[in-house]
Order: structure tokens, then sequence, then C-alpha cells
């Protein structure tokens, strides 16, 4: 393949700058496996410098990266200002910049961060201020329109308290893991170094620390190891309180998708639920845990209110997911075999794929909330729907294989179908393998 022209090259590289992290990444892994010359040697060498850039890049913006376009923190920034800022500092700063790949690899979290880094977001703070570099003033304008975040002195505040937040998150995997006593002396010095540089810098710098973190409510057991486990009322009234009631506010969001799920949502849907329902029930008892609560207080009522409601919506679905299967494997009465009275599969058509659908999506959600029924309050009304479930299927299971083996059904197309519907639904209400069983005693029949 022939190379790229300087004009092409100029616009791939154009292209890779403005690509973001995850892009980069996979273009990355894609071509690495190219060699040889000519146009992808090209790009990909453009990638890979383009990569180690991002990783300085990164190192030195670790404090404030997380807040750029994210979705869960109060402050948030556009992801381009973070590309202005960095260039506008390798304009001005580059040896700097020099110096900073040479020392941002990870340290140990006992150890100082490289002062470098914390030199250099200095710097870009004073860029954003002074608006004289173009790259910085261009940043800067970018965060003013942002329609969320507090602008671009946000973000010089946040760049501020970098190298307090830097130490932070080096030990916040530890912090939101287990709290100990230690740990929880470690966590109260970085919040008072943290306000020694601003008074008001407690919900930043909390907010900093949150927006990392896969499960952003974890942030609560950082805020309840500085303020020793609050009473509701003081933490609602509170520069922090902001931070209980985004968690409710999820909560109550998680418990409205369950409250609104349709079986006739699909599969996808149904399990989204369940995770929904799981979401809700881990920010509960983290709730609980970090902050005391009663049930007569502001945050403890409503919590109680949330917890009665999800139980309710779940085991609403329970119910409807046993009459799905009931009605997607439909049974009549039947003599054919021994002469007794008993429910017989009832195949005078084939299979509903409307009813189908709708029992496999209400299934999923019932496999997904499995591990969280004991603790949210529905497990009896779960493990009742199971249980009843597996009945009609081990029933319909058998039956249809026995008069398959006899040749005592009419039409063994058919049966079959019923047959497979019924392995998809076990592998919900028992596991994928008595699944297989299933399929493989099909194959045999």
């Amino acid at each position: 393949m022939a190379a790229l022209s300087p004009n092409k090259l100029k616009i791939v590289r154009a292209i890779v700058e403005t690509a973001p992290d995850s892009a980069i990444r996979s273009l990355e892994m894609a071509l690495s496996a190219e060699g040889g010359s000519g146009a992808l040697a090209a790009v990909r060498e453009l990638v890979e410098t383009e990569a180690a850039d991002r990783f300085v890049r990164n190192a030195v913006f670790a404090p404030v990266k997380a807040l750029f376009a994210s979705s869960s923190s109060k402050i948030s920034f556009p992801p381009r200002a973070l590309g202005l800022m960095w260039r506008g500092l390798k304009a001005d700063h580059a040896d700097l910049i020099r110096e900073a790949a040479a020392h941002c690899g990870p340290w140990d979290a006992e150890m100082d961060s490289p002062q470098v880094l914390n030199d250099l977001c200095t710097l870009a703070a004073k860029g954003l201020r002074e608006r004289t570099q173009p790259d910085f003033k261009a940043a800067a304008e970018l965060c003013d329109d942002f329609s969320r975040g507090g602008g671009s002195d946000a973000l010089i505040a946040c760049l501020d308290l970098s190298p307090m937040t830097r130490g932070a998150l080096a030990r916040l995997s530890e912090w939101v893991s287990r709290m100990t006593v230690e740990r929880t002396v470690s966590v109260r010095l970085a919040y008072r170094d943290t306000l020694e540089v601003a008074p008001d810098a407690g919900p930043r710098f909390f907010e900093m620390l949150a927006a990392p973190l896969p499960e952003p409510w974890l942030i609560l057991r950082v805020i309840s190891a500085v303020m020793d486990r609050p009473h509701e009322t003081y933490l609602a009234e509170s520069e922090l309180g902001d931070f209980g009631e985004r968690t409710l506010d999820d909560i109550d969001n998680c418990v409205n998708f369950v409250r609104k799920f349709q079986a006739d949502e699909g599969v996808e849907a149904g399990r989204k639920a369940g995770q929904m329902v799981q979401r809700a029930l881990l920010q509960v008892f983290e709730f609980e845990g970090a902050i005391e609560t009663t049930r007569l207080g502001p945050w403890g009522g409503r919590l109680g209110r949330l917890r009665e409601s999800l139980a309710q919506s779940v085991e609403r679905i329970m119910t409807g997911a046993g009459e799905a299967v009931n009605n997607a494997l439909p049974v009549e009465t039947s003599r054919l075999r021994g002469g007794a009275n008993r429910g017989a599969p009832r195949m005078t058509d084939d299979p509903n794929p409307r009813l189908v659908a709708r029992a496999e999506s209400l299934l999923a959600f019932a496999d997904e909330v499995r591990s969280a029924a004991a603790n949210g309050g529905f497990s009896g009304a779960r493990n009742r729907m199971i249980e009843k479930a597996n009945q009609r299927l081990d029933h319909y299971i058998d039956y249809l294989i026995a008069v398959m083996r006899d040749n005592e059904v009419d039409d063994r197309e058919r049966a079959r179908k019923y047959l497979e519907v019924a392995a998809d639904f076990i592998a919900y209400t028992r596991d994928e393998k008595t699944a297989q069983i299933v399929r493989r005693r099909l194959a045999a029949a």
C-alpha cells in the first residue's frame, strides 16, 4: 500500500488527536499487528505517538480528568477543553512535559506524587485565569459555554486542589473497600489539607473523588469517615448534603424504572430492570451504612418508602412471570397416558412468539435479581414463582419427551418447538447446564 500524502497524513493526525481515549486504545490494538511500511504503518505510528502522549496527559490531569463530561458529577467540563489545556502546556512548557513523561508512572500511595505533575496543573490553572495563550483561552471559553459544571472558574478551583486530590485518589480504592482506623485518619488529614487551600473546597474535593468511581455512591463511605457516620439531619443541612440527595434521587430513578417496566419490552429490558433493582439496593445499603437514619427522618422516611415501593414492584413482576410461563406453555386435561386426568401440553398451534417473548423477558428479570432477593425483601415472591415455574417446566419436558419417544405425538416438529421453549425458560429458572441436558434429551427423543 502506498504511503499517505502529507495532506492526508495531516487529516489523519487531526482525527487521531480529537478521538476519545477509548478509540485510541482500540486503534492501537487493531494496528499493533501491522508491520512494514506504507499507509497503515504511518497511521500506526501516529496512533502510538498519540497514545503515549495521552498517557502522560492523563497522568498530569489525573485529579480532574474524570470530571470531563462526567454524567454523575455535579461538576463537569467539555472533553475538548482537556485537549486544549494539554496543547497549551506543550506549547509553553515543553521542558516540564518531558520531565513529566519521565515521572508519570505509578507510584506508591504512601509516597508523594512527582511535583512536576502538580506544577503542570498549577500552570494550567494560571493559563485559564490569564487567557492570554490561545489554547487556554479557547478551553476557558468552552467551559464557560458548557451547559453544566460551573465554568472555567470551577475548573481552576479543581486544578488548585490537584496536590491534595492526587494523593487521595491514590488511596481511594482502599478507602472505599474497607475503612480502618488508620484509613479514617488519612481521609480526615486529606480533607483538612483541602480546607486549608479554600474553606469552601470540601464539596469540590469529594466531587473530584467521586467522579472516577464506577459506583459514585461509594463516596458516602469517605464522607462518613470524615464526619464520623453523621446523623441524616446534620448531613442534609451541611454543604455535603447534596451527595445524600443525589444518592436518594438515583434510587428513586431506579425504582421508577422498575415500576414502569413492561414484559413486552424484551429480554434486554428485563435484564436492565433487574440491574436497576440491584443498583437501588446497593445504594440503599450503602446509605444506611454511611449515615445514621431514622424511620421518621427526612431521608430515612424517604428511603423506607422507596424500599417498600421497590419490593412491591418486584413482587408484581414475579406474579406476572409465573402467569407468563403458564400462558407460553399452555396445558389441557388429557387421558392419553396411563388413563389418568392430567395437564398435558396443549399443542393445537405453534408456540406464540409474543407470549414466549413476554415470559422470557420476565424470567430474565427474575434471574437478574437472584442475588438481591434475600436482602431486598422479595425472596419469598421470587422463590414461589421459580418453584411453580419449574413444576410446569418439569412436567412439560417429561411429558413431551415421553410422548415423542413412544411416538404418541401427532406433530413432532411442534412438540420439538415447545421443548426448545421450555429449555430456554429453564435456563433462567435453574441454569444453563440444566437447559443443555433438556436439549440433549430432545435430540435423543
